[in-house]
């Protein structure tokens, strides 16, 4: 009796009893791949049970806005980019951001260097006469490039994407806004050497905007803060374990596109974890995991000055403190 008594109590101390008895929904905004690995560890490796997180991961519908995922009773989170986050946000519905990923832009326009040797040329005409063309995404990453466009004067046609390369592949566009971390990496691997290809970093134009965060409506965070902060920890412990053990956090991946039936190409995979876990800035106490005030205000700012933004919240009430947290 004793021995199962002192059983019970070291479990009681090792699994934080906040979360007990309740099943956490966390929505993608996309398909499977390594740009959530540290999501997947935390999952498949048993971080979230460590933590007493009962987690089920699903992913985006094309055809579905991420943040209508939170009006479902059934998800209480999402992964989405910090200005869709920001132009989502209303009275209706007001979001919270829990955790801040990616806390750096990986967005660049990517253009033939035979076509575009500089980006004013962008501003040339093409050979039959009609404006340059410029890829960019339909969905959460549009906003970015078409500031930047505008910021530079370049007068041009966009071009919308749902995703991919082949545009560009084609020549049907003259540049092509790209993730570092991944759609240059299939360009690359369509045979076009680095050499070849001009690059425009958006973060090397005043425009280094924080990407992936985490995020529930403010309602489920004001009842259940000490589970929100714990979700935060036990995904920053998950990408601290994917980046650590590489290989194991690539298996994981394939077990999610195995899952929704989605394309594994082991090359491109490792290329995302390496180049995207470089923006989580982990290794930087002030930053990993939190969206800087600093970061928040020029987002807000740039969006509101290119009317993008009508109105945004105060950061207390965007990225409210959770238990045992001092604001950054």
């Amino acid at each position: 009796m004793v021995k199962r008594f002192l059983a019970l109590l070291l479990l009681c101390a090792v699994i934080p009893p906040a979360a007990a008895g309740r099943r956490w929904v966390l929505t993608m905004p996309w398909i499977p791949q390594a740009q959530f690995a540290g999501i997947y560890y935390a999952k498949e490796a048993g971080v979230f049970a460590r933590y007493g997180l009962d987690v089920r991961i699903r992913h985006r519908l094309t055809e579905v806005d991420i943040f209508d995922y939170l009006k479902d009773p059934e998800s209480e989170l999402v992964v989405a980019p910090l200005v869709a986050a920001l132009r989502h946000d209303n009275a209706s519905a007001p979001l919270a951001n829990i955790a801040q990923f990616s806390q750096n832009s990986s967005v660049m326009l990517v253009a033939r260097g035979a076509g575009v040797g500089r980006l004013g040329q962008l501003n040339s005409r093409r050979p039959d006469g009609s404006r340059r063309r410029v890829g960019v995404w339909r969905f959460n990453f549009d906003t970015l490039p078409k500031i930047f466009l505008a910021r530079q004067k370049l007068d041009v046609d966009i071009v919308p994407v749902n995703s991919g390369i082949s545009l560009f592949l084609w020549d049907a566009v003259d540049a092509l806004a790209v993730m570092s971390y991944n759609e240059y990496y299939q360009i690359l691997a369509a045979g076009f050497n680095p050499e070849e290809l001009i690059r425009f970093r958006l973060r090397d134009y005043g425009l280094n905007i924080p990407e992936d965060g985490l995020y529930a409506l403010r309602e489920t965070v004001r009842r259940c803060p000490e589970e929100c902060r714990l979700m935060r920890l036990a995904i920053l412990e998950g990408w601290r374990l994917a980046m650590k053990h590489p290989n194991e956090a690539l298996k994981y991946i394939r077990l999610y596109c195995d899952r929704e039936n989605s394309a594994f190409d082991v090359a491109h995979q490792r290329w995302m974890l390496g180049a995207y876990s470089k923006e989580l800035e982990l290794g930087n106490p002030q930053l990993r995991g939190k969206l800087q005030r600093k970061s928040y205000d020029s987002t807000v700012k740039l969006l509101t000055r290119h009317g993008e933004l009508a109105s945004a919240p105060s950061y207390e009430d965007f990225c409210p403190a959770l238990p045992r947290e001092v604001k950054p």
